[in-house]
């Protein structure tokens, strides 16, 4: 296979790992992002400490994140007035997090994931193919 080639395959498995620990996730539920954590840590070009931050980072990146917010319980306020009642009566059930902090702390983790997945892309990236493919190209620092 030329080196062209080669460099294309691997260019082109790098994209499709942090694909899937980004999306993952939401196209097939923690088995995506499983994936893609396996493909991580199978690919030569990510070193030790790339590989805990891209498997450590994502379960609570996007994806997660949004998972876990569909499966979150909300509050609901019912509210109700008899005949003889001046003012409604509301009861309110469940709970969810305040928008001061649930709005910043989504944006934050939306950020920092997707900050991590341009990262590893780029690690991989800088690093010479042929040098990793016999496993000179990176250390395991």
């Amino acid at each position: 296979m030329t080196d062209d080639r080669r460099l294309d395959r691997q260019r082109r498995y790098d994209t499709v790992t942090v694909l899937l620990l980004m999306v993952g996730g939401l196209v097939l539920p923690f088995v995506g992002w499983l994936v893609g954590v396996g493909m991580l840590w199978a690919g030569p070009r990510w070193t030790r400490r790339e590989k805990l931050l891209g498997t450590l980072v994502w379960p609570l990146g996007p994806g997660g994140l949004l998972l876990l917010a569909a499966l979150l319980p909300t509050s609901t306020e019912v509210c109700s007035r008899g005949p003889h009642e001046p003012a409604p009566r509301c009861t309110t059930t469940g709970w969810s997090l305040p928008a001061w902090l649930g709005v910043p702390a989504f944006g934050a983790v939306v950020v920092v994931g997707l900050a991590v997945g341009l990262f590893l892309i780029v690690r991989a990236r800088r690093r010479d193919p042929r040098a990793s493919a016999t496993g000179r190209g990176i250390s395991a620092r």
